[in-house]
């Protein structure tokens, strides 16, 4: 698995869609990148004039459009080899369509990305190294599997699907809707001093505490939205203490679920005890930076079940967690270097 320092960077978009310029897919990839920004994906689009490694680098996931004529394109095939080495290194996602082409025809290079690479040799030699990390792309693109279209008249269906999946695969949005922001951006510059999201520094949990009804979770959604796109994966597990009544074990156990759920997309979770939850957890996201907040706390035990220690999460992780004023005390009991911001009136 790749190290902490390979798979984090600071994200600014979701999506980087990548297609050739002048293939057949062109309409086709107009519609997905529409269809991305209208269910609120972050999307940029690659432009022949920028740098891809940066720009790639900032961006969640790799999509990557391959059609009839992909292949007749240097660029597209540099672009490739790119995606698939950030792949193999930073374990980035890539999602791969495979538009009005047979996957087998990109996987060992026949009909038209057979013309087109014996194009390239052509004119840079049968032996060139080139050419041959363009085949090795090609081949390895295919292993990530993806969507393959094939008729016009499915293309909605298509799309619809594309949008679903990419959605899975990114952090869940905060579902409390912030409508009056007056005052939280002073709070949330206070905020992102005390818990310094370089992603180089230790994991660090901070206490979000205050009276009841004071905005600590609206604080912490107005922080959430602001900067989720700077981890690898990210969760909002909303008001905890209602959903675990009395600390209730079996709902202990959903939260831990719901955790692991969000942040890896475990669908098939089984967690027979709390402590089995606490071993998967630790196992799935000790390598990853995390962003996790927790609403609504209001006992030791649900901060044990969701995020016992900071060996837990990746460098870089920031565990934030809103209480009420009455446990603020608690928070030391549960880490000795937890840090603390009151929210007064």
């Amino acid at each position: 698995m790749a190290n902490y320092e390979e798979t984090s960077s600071n994200f600014t978009h979701d999506v980087f869609l990548i297609s050739s310029p002048n293939g057949n897919s062109k309409t086709f990839t107009d519609y997905i990148y529409q269809a991305l920004l209208d269910s609120k994906i972050t999307t940029v689009r690659y432009s022949s004039d920028e740098d891809i490694t940066t720009t790639m680098e900032k961006c969640r996931i790799s999509m990557v459009v391959l059609c009839e004529n992909y292949a007749y394109s240097t660029k597209c095939l540099d672009e490739l080899v790119k995606i698939i080495d950030s792949y193999d290194t930073k374990r980035k996602e890539v999602c791969v369509i495979f538009y009005k082409v047979e996957p087998s025809d990109v996987w060992f290079q026949k009909n038209c990305y057979e013309r087109s690479l014996i194009e390239h040799e052509k004119s840079l030699g049968r032996d060139s190294e080139t050419v041959k990390g363009w085949r090795m792309a090609l081949s390895r693109i295919c292993d990530l599997g993806g969507q393959h279209c094939k008729e016009d008249k499915y293309e909605s269906g298509y799309i619809r699907k594309i949008v679903k999946d990419t959605s899975a695969k990114l952090p869940p949005p905060v579902p409390s809707e912030i409508k009056h922001p007056i005052g939280l951006d002073s709070r949330f510059e206070q905020l992102k001093s005390l818990i310094d999201i370089e992603p180089n520094n230790p994991v660090c949990m901070l206490g979000i505490y205050g009276e009841a009804g004071i905005g600590k979770t609206t604080l912490a959604s107005y922080l959430y939205n602001k900067i989720r796109h700077q981890f690898e994966v990210a969760s909002f597990l909303t008001n905890i203490r209602e959903k675990s009544n009395n600390n209730n074990i079996i709902d202990l156990k959903d939260l831990q679920r719901t955790l692991l759920y969000e942040t890896v997309k475990e669908t098939q979770t089984v967690v027979e005890t709390t402590f089995e939850g606490h071993s998967q957890i630790k196992d799935k996201l000790r390598h990853k930076r995390v962003l996790l907040i927790l609403d609504n706390v209001n006992s030791i035990e649900q901060l044990k079940a969701l995020a016992g220690g900071c060996d837990w999460f990746g460098s870089g992780s920031r565990i934030i967690i809103t209480t009420r004023v009455e446990i603020e005390t608690e928070l030391d009991k549960h880490h000795a270097s937890i840090r603390k911001y009151k929210i007064r009136s």
